[in-house]
C-alpha cells in the first residue's frame, strides 16, 4: 500500500513537471523588447555513468523548490545510500542545483518494486528546498517490471 502511494506520488510529480509552463520564473527583463524569450533547452548531462537532468533550469536559479532527475546505476546508488555525505558531495560538485545542498533526507528507494532484481539502475528525483535540504526518491529503471494490477 505504501509502495503504491509512493509510486503514485513520484509519477504525479514527474507528470506535473511535464506540464509546467516554460515561461515561469523569467526575470523582468524578459518582457522588454529585444530580450531573449527562448526557454532553456534541457539536456541530460553524463558524469561518469550517472546522468543528470536539471529540470529547475526551466523556472530559473532563484525559483524553489528545485527539481533534478538523475539516472544512477545500481552499484552507485547502493554506495550513495550507505553514505549520504558522499551523495551530497557529488550533488554539490556537479552543481545539480543552483545552490549547495546542506542536508539530505528523507530518502526513499523503492527497490522492493523490482521483483526481478535485475535493474540497470534507478531513476532518482531530487528536490532541493530554500533551506538547502534535498529529499530523494528512487525507482528501479527496469523495463520488465510487472504492473501492480491487471485492471
Amino acid at each position: 500500500m505504501l509502495n503504491r502511494c509512493l509510486i503514485r506520488l513520484l509519477v504525479g510529480g514527474v507528470l506535473l513537471l511535464a506540464v509546467v509552463p516554460t515561461g515561469m520564473g523569467q526575470d523582468a527583463a524578459a518582457g522588454s523588447p529585444g530580450a531573449d524569450t527562448t526557454p532553456p533547452t534541457l539536456r541530460w548531462e553524463t558524469v561518469g555513468d550517472i546522468k543528470i537532468l536539471r529540470v529547475w533550469q526551466i523556472t530559473g536559479r532563484d525559483s524553489f523548490p528545485q527539481i533534478s532527475l538523475l539516472f544512477i546505476p545500481s552499484d552507485a546508488l547502493q554506495k550513495f545510500t550507505h553514505n549520504p555525505t558522499e551523495f551530497r558531495k557529488f550533488v554539490n560538485d556537479q552543481k545539480v542545483f543552483s545552490k549547495p545542498v546542506l542536508t539530505v533526507g528523507p530518502a526513499v528507494t523503492l527497490s522492493a518494486v523490482d521483483e526481478t532484481g535485475d535493474s540497470d539502475g534507478y531513476y532518482v528525483t531530487a528536490v532541493h528546498t530554500t533551506h538547502s535540504r534535498m529529499t530523494v526518491s528512487a525507482l528501479p529503471a527496469n523495463p520488465n517490471l510487472k504492473p501492480l494490477s491487471q485492471n
